[in-house]
């Protein structure tokens, strides 16, 4: 169960969580089975955090720091990871249905049995990446720029080309007010 001191800060705001994370390094946060929907998470900083079975359904987690966070079973539905960090974060079981995971970085995150049914994966960082199977990525919405394994990526080209090529939509795949540089 979730620590009820760490669920008051973060809805506190993430300014004031990153605070208390500097003052607090040693302390692992846990969120397990939370609903963090309607929070803002943006920026926040989660290194090592326990998010198993949270909800972050619809939330905003733009440039988030999750590097070996655990991260099982989380419900992503919607969520904006637009530029996060999930460096070396179990993700098993994770739903990432409709995300945007645009930018993220994955490299050695666990995949086993997430779900990433049309997710955004534009110029997202796969390389690396544990248990992330062609049948995971055939299901998003676009791969374009991502950066994946040479194995899966022979098989995307030869399965689903379309999803590595540029949408006619990509700039909705841009943080507001960015052009494609």
């Amino acid at each position: 169960m979730a620590d009820n001191e760490h669920i008051h800060l973060i809805r506190l705001g993430v300014e004031r969580w990153n605070e208390w994370r500097k003052a607090n390094p040693g302390v692992v946060p846990d969120f397990r089975n939370a609903d963090f929907t309607g929070v803002n998470l943006r920026g926040g900083d989660f290194r090592g955090a326990d998010f198993t079975r949270a909800v972050v359904r619809d939330v905003d987690l733009s440039w988030s720091n999750f590097v070996e966070a655990k991260m099982g079973w989380v419900e992503f539905g919607g969520a904006r990871l637009f530029g996060a960090d999930f460096r070396k974060t179990f993700l098993g079981g994770a739903d990432f249905r409709n995300a945007d995971l645009s930018w993220a970085d994955f490299r050695e995150a666990d995949f086993s049995w997430a779900y990433l049914g049309e997710a955004i994966l534009w110029r997202t960082f796969l390389r690396g990446a544990k248990h992330l199977t062609p049948q995971q990525l055939m299901r998003v919405k676009t791969l374009h720029g991502a950066q994946v394994d040479a194995a899966v990526l022979k098989s995307i080209r030869k399965k689903c080309p379309h999803l590595l090529e540029k949408s006619e939509d990509w700039k909705n795949f841009l943080p507001e007010g960015k052009g494609e540089r």
